[in-house]
């Protein structure tokens, strides 16, 4: 008589409820662990099996499993159960068929309501299940071991091929496809009241990295499946082993993140913090650097912190988590104004250091007065392209301009500033069209703490643009050239032209692309260009040389252009005297050529001739628009032979031109440079790539 075999139903409960766009670990882990003991993915009557319950399960389709293990990380997810989670729970017979654990069972606790001992039972139910001590882990034991599970990756692989038809974006589902994913270290010792880690006192290692991390080929392209790392961590840098875990992150050469965010304040008070900074910034690193400012109270560590972490990564996107509307209520008004007002400080904080905020709101945000400030405040920081642009009035008004335009069919009108709006809002205009609910919400909020109106009137005026100042996190540039330290001090420049070891420290500092400054300060443009009239490209080729280390190359970083002078010269030349600001492809594309194209065509042409003007030096290139820069501008006013003289200099400039001279300058070499693109953008770049490479090697020639 053959054995009965067992079905396994997991569940991401949170999925379920429609509430995140990261597959959820635990479940993966169990999925890994019934893989490794020879139970088949996807159902099936003829073998012991597990499979991943969507909401298209009915509740005669559930009757088959005979156990399920439930996973649930947010706690608004048991709140509002999905229909699948209600009938599992509260069906008699199915219940008892149900193993449920996570975070969202018990996050919301206090202690009195026995926060703690739900979640050391919560951390230990799976090492206790007597079903899963049935079977064996990789280290020969029965019982499951989460540190040293290997995740099964593919369990969500039938739900995303179904839904990638019904989503617009095709990289919705990137988290499930593109990511290993897994905990480094565990715990926290900073004790943050609404945090699960609240009761822990340090930081603990958890898994290898070799435990989590998934080497599948892709058949089709012979290229990793998941060639990004992402981790869970919750307060990594703490850890006492923060250095040889990231070396070992590093070795893997795949772009990772932690997305939990790291402890900026850790910069600051550790007593390593600058060689954590120096590490972080300098590692191939996936997405924005995310850290958080959780409490205004933290604002002089945290500004401690970012004069080191800014200078150190003066130009990758840092976005900071900011924690609000903790142990709100409906009748305290003064706790309410304070969090709004200290959201607010915060993002000032940030703006003046070029960062970004990203709003994170506790639960309770919706007991406050007047809750619907926090989601405009979101609203506005958790979209970029609206944080840099708008200030928070702005983008309320903004709101209010589309949506005359868009649901009343008027006229589009101007940004009002507030007095703008209050004289309108006297004479009756909004009487007769009404306000849209972003601006009512700002509104509302003036008028209910007229006594301090004028400060969250400031405070809703910041714009980040305005706000910047990278004097704050500047430094004198230190460069070691033959071993010797040199630093880009006052000294330094007074005494700069006519002293070789000088000169030959400048260029050192420019060409591995240490001082910004070199390329925004008026002054120190002309001296540099006055170095580089000065020294051969074999010169420069040395000095690169020592002490050289390759630059990761991606897709974006290879040169397409169709006329270099446009590329040397048109760009910064149209930056520097169109009078314009934040000029986007299309008008550049415009500017450059005498014929008006189509509108895909000019903004191609700008979008090309400007990332490569800017791998020059010869502007500043940031989120698809381009800005003159003291560089550029220098360059372009020196006589037509200097520029000749010092262009090919720039081409040295450019990090996979450095990488082709550094490896030997052959056509191989070039040729696996360029390999990263497919076949046919490869035929379309040589020649732009040529281009630059013969212009170097021309004046080379002619200095031989």
């Amino acid at each position: 008589m053959t054995r009965r075999k067992i079905k396994i139903g997991l569940v991401d409960a949170d999925l379920l409820c429609n509430g995140t766009r990261h597959p959820n670990l635990a479940l993966l882990k169990i999925a890994g662990y019934f893989r490794d003991n020879g139970y088949v993915r996807g159902y099936t009557d003829d073998a012991n099996c597990y499979e991943l319950i969507t909401n298209e399960s009915n509740f005669e389709e559930l009757q088959k499993y005979n156990y399920f293990y439930v996973s649930c990380v947010f706690t608004f997810t048991i709140d509002n159960p999905p229909l699948v989670l209600t009938t599992l729970l509260n069906d008699k017979k199915l219940s008892k068929r149900v193993r449920m654990g996570g975070t969202g069972t018990y996050a919301n606790l206090s202690e009195e309501e026995g926060f703690a001992e739900k979640r050391e039972e919560d951390m230990l139910k799976l090492e206790k299940d007597a079903f899963l001590n049935t079977l064996k882990n990789k280290s020969g034991n029965y019982g499951i071991d989460m540190q040293i599970q290997m995740p099964d990756y593919h369990l969500y692989d039938d739900f995303i091929s179904a839904m990638e038809n019904v989503k617009a974006s095709d990289v919705y589902y990137k988290d499930y496809k593109e990511y290993s994913i897994g905990f480094l270290t565990r715990g926290c010792f900073r004790r943050c009241p609404f945090c699960v880690n609240k009761l822990e006192r340090k930081v603990m290692p958890y898994s290898k990295l070799s435990d989590f991390l998934d080497n599948e080929i892709d058949e089709k392209t012979g290229k990793l499946k998941r060639p990004y790392i992402y981790l869970w961590d919750d307060n990594f840098l703490a850890s006492p082993n923060w250095e040889s875990l990231l070396d070992e992150l590093i070795a893997t050469k795949r772009p990772f993140q932690f997305r939990q965010g790291l402890d900026e304040r850790l910069i600051a008070q550790h007593k390593r913090g600058e060689d954590i900074a120096r590490k972080l910034a300098s590692a191939n690193y996936h997405g924005d650097f995310i850290f958080a400012f959780d409490n205004w109270s933290d604002r002089k560590v945290i500004v401690k912190a970012l004069k080191i972490w800014k200078y150190y990564c003066p130009k990758k996107e840092t976005k900071f988590y900011l924690f609000c509307g903790f142990r709100q209520s409906m009748k305290d008004y003064k706790k309410f104004q304070l969090d709004v007002a200290e959201i607010f400080m915060r993002i000032c904080v940030l703006m003046r250091y070029g960062c970004l905020p990203y709003i994170m709101r506790h639960e309770d945000y919706k007991k406050a007065p007047l809750s619907n400030i926090y989601v405009q405040i979101a609203r506005w920081c958790n979209q970029p392209g609206f944080f840099r642009n708008l200030s928070f009035w702005q983008f309320c008004y903004k709101n209010q301009t589309f949506w005359e335009e868009h649901t009343l069919g008027r006229e589009p009108s101007k940004l009002k500033t507030y007095e703008e709006f209050l004289e309108d809002y006297n004479n009756g205009y909004y009487d007769e069209i009404g306000i849209s609910t972003p601006l009512k919400t700002v509104v509302d909020f003036l008028n209910q703490f007229k006594e301090h109106k004028d400060l969250f009137l400031s405070f809703f005026n910041m714009s980040f643009k305005q706000m910047i100042d990278s004097n704050l996190w500047y430094r004198d540039t230190e460069i070691t050239l033959g071993g010797v330290k040199f630093t880009l001090n006052s000294e330094f420049w007074d005494n700069l032209i006519g002293n070789s070891v000088y000169e030959q420290a400048l260029l050192k500092a420019f060409y591995t692309h240490k001082d910004v400054s070199l390329l925004e300060d008026e002054r120190k443009s002309e001296l540099l260009l006055a170095v580089l009239k000065k020294h051969k490209c074999s010169e420069i080729l040395k000095i690169i040389k020592e002490g050289f280390e390759p630059a990761k190359i991606d897709k974006k970083d290879i040169s397409q252009f169709s006329d270099f002078r446009d590329v040397y010269y048109t760009v910064p030349y149209v930056l520097q005297n169109c009078g314009l600001k934040d000029v986007d492809y299309s008008k550049m594309g415009y500017m450059l050529r005498a014929e008006k194209r189509k509108d895909v065509a000019d903004k191609k042409y700008g979008e090309n001739h400007m990332k490569t003007a800017a791998q020059l030096g010869l502007c500043r290139f940031e989120k698809c628009h381009g800005n003159a820069n003291a560089f550029g501008s220098c360059f372009v006013k020196l006589s037509e032979a200097d520029r000749r003289n010092i262009l090919p200099k720039l081409c040295l400039y450019i990090p996979f031109i450095q990488n082709y001279f550094m490896a030997g300058a052959t056509d191989k070499v070039r040729d696996e440079i360029l390999s990263i693109l497919s076949h046919t953008t490869q035929v379309r770049r040589r020649s732009n790539v040529n281009t630059i490479i013969h212009t170097i090697k021309e004046s080379i020639d002619y200095e031989l």
